[in-house]
């Protein structure tokens, strides 16, 4: 006979840095929520290691720098 306890472990953030300006934001930051974080795995037909995990973490300065001629701002009336 087994007897068993559910265990439930949960990781929290508590500090962002923005990976290409080093900026940090802690979770009581109002920035910290305006962080544009990305966590990708490669697929197949990736030109990166198949099954790798990318991720980065932006501050909405970094990000607007380094995307802003590639990204679309949707009004949140279109989304209705």
């Amino acid at each position: 006979m087994r007897k068993f306890r559910n265990v439930t472990t949960t990781k929290k953030v508590l500090t962002l840095i923005c990976d290409a300006c080093d900026e940090q934001a802690t979770h009581d930051d109002l920035k910290f929520h305006e962080y544009i974080c990305i966590n990708q795995r490669c697929g197949e037909a990736s030109i990166h290691v198949k099954g790798a995990q990318l991720m980065m973490d932006l501050c909405q300065d970094c990000f607007a720098k380094i995307c802003f001629y590639h990204f679309t701002l949707i009004d949140e009336e279109d989304t209705r």
